[in-house]
């Protein structure tokens, strides 16, 4: 945050350099905005910020059970557009802008490892394309032989997936209808705006973990994080707390609301009824919570 120029609501100028007490000074103003000025990086260390949240999710059968959250954000200084887009998205998104650079700091590439009452590790999910995504481990994923989760970042876009070997798509989608989520699931075609992100992992990112208090601007900025550009989607993000929907923003709900699996019966079912239902994604996260909370006690036993 030092490497930018920070603007109040007014667009009056700040203090030079910018500093997190500065930033936290205006981090309730949404008019504020931050203009990110990239320099070399001069080989520091990449920082990634982390975070501890404990919560209780009610998953039937299996009874409450509490949880431990660990987020990991990694932060970008930009993000571009999927680099999987069709040849005529690729021609009209780059006369509306830069597909490298398509705005600003990128802070919602985050990881949660989610931790059972015993403090084991059980499921990872990861934000993606304002949409989360739940895997359990030892089910979706190979359980953790080291206790460290592995991710790739996609090529241009940042999100992160489970690591895989070699070049690999992703279906990508702009928000989760449910349009979107059936072609998510692999039982629906692709929405008018979706695309592929790509992940090719070549090596392994070296960083540092640091902690901000909860309250932080990194999370809660109601403003710009990054340059305010015209076209909407530009414009830099706001604290990393703003990721996804008041009805699932309790942490068990984003956890139950990811969970579903591509091609799998049940969960187009409870998809397709809730939001027939209701169209919220807290309704499909209840109606996961029973088949969650199964197959968590199938992975204890």
């Amino acid at each position: 945050i030092s490497q930018g120029r920070l603007y109040n609501g007014a667009g009056t100028l700040q203090p030079h350099p910018v500093t997190r007490e500065l930033l936290n000074q205006f981090r309730e103003d949404p008019g504020a905005r931050f203009v990110h000025e990239p320099r070399p990086a001069g080989g520091q260390t990449p920082v990634v910020v982390g975070r501890i949240d404990h919560d209780e999710a009610n998953l039937g059968r299996a009874g409450r059970v509490r949880f431990t959250f660990l987020t990991y954000h990694a932060v970008f200084r930009h993000s571009g557009l999927a680099a999987g887009l069709g040849p005529w998205q690729k021609l009209f998104a780059s006369i509306a802008g830069n597909l490298d650079d398509w705005h600003q700091l990128d802070h919602y590439t985050a990881v949660t490892l989610v931790l059972d009452s015993q403090q084991r590790p059980i499921a990872m999910m990861l934000q993606q394309h304002n949409h989360l995504r739940t895997w359990v481990l030892g089910v979706d994923l190979p359980t953790l032989t080291d206790g460290r989760p592995t991710v790739d970042v996609a090529i241009r876009s940042n999100e992160l997936y489970p690591h895989a070997q070699g070049r690999r798509e992703h279906r990508v989608v702009r928000f989760p209808s449910v349009d979107a989520m059936r072609y998510l699931m692999e039982a629906g075609p692709a929405p008018r705006f979706s695309a592929l992100d790509i992940t090719e992992a070549a090596s392994e990112a070296d960083y540092r973990l640091a902690f901000l208090p909860a309250d932080d601007a990194f999370y809660s900025f109601a403003g710009f994080l990054g340059e305010h550009r015209r076209m909407p989607g530009r414009d830099g993000p706001p604290g990393a707390d703003y990721n996804t929907l008041p009805s699932i923003k309790a942490w068990p709900m984003q956890m139950l609301s990811g969970y579903w699996r591509p091609g799998n019966a049940g969960d187009l079912q409870h998809l397709e009824e809730t939001y027939a239902r209701t169209g919220d994604p807290a309704d499909f996260a209840r109606a996961q919570a029973e088949e969650f909370g199964e197959i968590l006690l199938s992975v204890a036993r």
